[in-house]
């Protein structure tokens, strides 16, 4: 066994708490400067050795390197079945009605992944740390006070269809373009640009001549316990290394309906109506007419194709470009 993962070994079975989740969530700065003082593994885990306790990403890194690196232990056939059961699932679009058989190896690949998606869950439990679902609909808009399951979705893997009220892990700030998402949806074109589904922002100025995005109807964001949820994870192939991986989506599903006025469920709502700091880190355009212009760009064969679509859509007026009518962050169109 290589030193480094000896070390890593001897490290998590000082941690260890209960079901052999390696305890990540609890490691202690003592721990933590054993790990980011050590060159090899500060490479190897990418830790900064000048922080005082470890992040919510360098914990989740470590348990995600950790169980990827199980994946070692099974051989190339049993891997590329889980793989090709998974692919099969995309190309279904979560369906399970047409599904490829698992020998019994990669069914235990499936359930260290599900191993791995709980210690991950209990990094975020043991550290009180929120997770969110935003929505357009207000509090005292929601039927019976509780934020309802969605019937038959996938998740962004799109390996598994679920009845299931949706969440993220996703930092809630001026990067998130979920903050100005509605009920049309969104669809990212590119590294940086987003299409929302309909026209609900409008471009305002205040009194020192600053303009401002703001959603014409608001967002809110409710805060909650992820002790309900469960992490959506996945595997795949790590495009550097060749190397099975696991991977964790921010993604985040409950089998049950949350009751709002519940404080153990839901910690805090928060209404979101500005969201100039998006144009900071994107381009924002919207669909005026709701005509699923983003969904139609994407089905062009070539970027460039795309492109000249949106351009062309920008110029009649049925798409309209955020960062344009505000001169925020104001580039060329680039997929």
């Amino acid at each position: 066994m290589p030193m480094f993962q000896d070390k890593i070994i001897k490290l998590f079975n000082r941690i260890f708490r209960r079901n052999n989740f390696p305890m990540i969530a609890n490691i202690s700065k003592q721990n933590y400067d054993t790990l980011s003082k050590s060159r090899e593994m500060r490479e190897k885990y990418k830790l900064d050795s000048r922080l005082r306790v470890p992040s919510l990403e360098d914990k989740v890194r470590l348990v995600t390197n950790y169980y990827s690196k199980r994946l070692q232990d099974f051989d190339r056939k049993s891997i590329d079945n889980a793989l090709d059961f998974l692919q099969k699932r995309r190309q279904n679009h979560g369906k399970d009605n047409d599904d490829i058989k698992l020998d019994s190896k990669a069914k235990e690949i499936f359930e260290l992944m599900k191993e791995y998606a709980q210690s991950i869950k209990r990094i975020f439990v043991d550290n009180n740390i929120d997770i969110t679902h935003i929505t357009s609909i207000a509090p005292d808009k929601l039927e019976g006070g509780v934020l309802r399951k969605s019937i038959d979705k996938a998740n962004n893997y799109e390996t598994e269809r679920v009845d299931g009220v949706f969440a993220s892990s996703t930092p809630v700030d001026g990067n998130n373009s979920y903050v100005a998402c509605n009920s049309s949806g969104m669809i990212r074109l590119g590294k940086s640009a987003y299409i929302y589904g309909s026209d609900n922002i409008e471009v305002t100025q205040n009194s020192e001549g600053k303009k401002h995005a703001i959603l014409k109807q608001p967002n809110y964001i409710y805060h909650i316990n992820p002790t309900g949820f469960n992490p959506v994870c996945n595997l795949t192939i790590d495009s550097g290394s060749n190397k099975p991986i696991f991977e964790f989506s921010q993604e985040w599903i409950s089998d049950s309906e949350i009751d709002i006025s519940d404080p153990s469920q839901v910690r805090g709502i928060e209404q979101v109506r500005d969201v100039t700091n998006l144009l900071e880190h994107y381009t924002i355009l919207c669909d005026t007419q709701s005509q699923e212009i983003g969904m139609r760009a994407r089905q062009f064969k070539t970027r460039k194709d795309a492109l000249k679509f949106i351009e062309m859509k920008i110029k009649d007026g049925s798409v309209r470009n955020i960062n344009q009518e505000t001169g925020i962050n104001d580039r060329d169109l680039s997929f």
